[in-house]
């Protein structure tokens, strides 16, 4: 109940304080402006329009937990904020999911509407087929922002493993492109990393809305969804005993 409370409060200040979810709003337009043209160009329907909207949507509003959570290491700031009686760790990903929420509301209204007057048509089924599945996927990006963030306990500097990771995430989860168009061996490649079911997984149901295929990724999306939360209390767990040992 406290994790929750925390996010219901990092949602308000979310709402009071929105420039930067308007700054993302207008990056994210000027992408989908862009991205519609070329889809054009290429000669695809609308539908592909509104892929990319789905997949840029839940990257933007993705809040940057390791940039955070790095801060704190090198600011020393984390020896009293693990002394609080709630977990550092959990409390950082409320706080992310808090206002991410609200992003994710500001910026999918503004993208919903975009893609419509981009395409000139509504939104296709499958893409509130897809909604409640971009929520779950939202909420493992959180989950990997402040894995990427504990690792500043032993390198220091988050920001090349960042980008490491936000490429990956890019290429073998299709933020651009269906994996579909991909060649076939690394669209095989990519159905075995965390990935693809991240964004493709449930994005691909603007261009096909399958039951079945929601079904499927709603599987995969909890499975990594476990691993990753095992995971992230594990290596929690390090951290705090590299602070114990570095007498933090």
């Amino acid at each position: 109940m406290k994790h929750l409370a925390i996010a219901a409060l990092a949602a308000r200040h979310a709402l009071h304080a929105r420039g930067e979810a308007v700054a993302r709003a207008v990056f994210y337009l000027a992408i989908l402006v862009v991205l519609s043209s070329l889809w054009r160009a290429l000669g695809a329907d609308g539908s592909y329009v509104w892929y990319v909207a789905l997949t840029e949507w839940v990257v933007l509003a993705m809040p940057l937990l390791s940039v955070e959570i790095e801060e704190d290491v090198r600011r020393g700031d984390i020896a009293y904020r693990i002394a609080r009686p709630v977990s550092y760790l959990w409390t950082k990903v409320a706080e992310g999911l808090g206002n991410g929420l609200v992003r994710l509301a500001m910026i999918g209204g503004c993208g919903g509407v975009a893609a419509w007057l981009l395409t000139g048509t509504p939104p296709p089924r499958g893409v509130l087929l897809s909604l409640p599945l971009a929520t779950l996927s939202f909420f493992l990006l959180v989950l990997w922002q402040a894995a990427l963030g504990l690792t500043a306990f032993w390198i220091g500097d988050t920001q090349p493993l960042f980008w490491v990771w936000q490429k990956l995430l890019f290429l073998l989860g299709g933020l651009l492109f269906p994996l579909d168009v991909y060649p076939e061996w690394l669209q095989r490649a990519a159905y075995f990393t965390p990935f693809a079911p991240l964004l493709h997984g449930w994005a691909r149901l603007a261009l096909d809305p399958d039951p079945a295929l929601s079904a499927e990724t709603g599987l995969l999306l909890a499975g990594w969804g476990v691993a990753l939360v095992v995971f992230l209390a594990w290596l929690y767990r390090r951290a705090l005993v590299v602070l114990d040992v570095n007498g933090g």
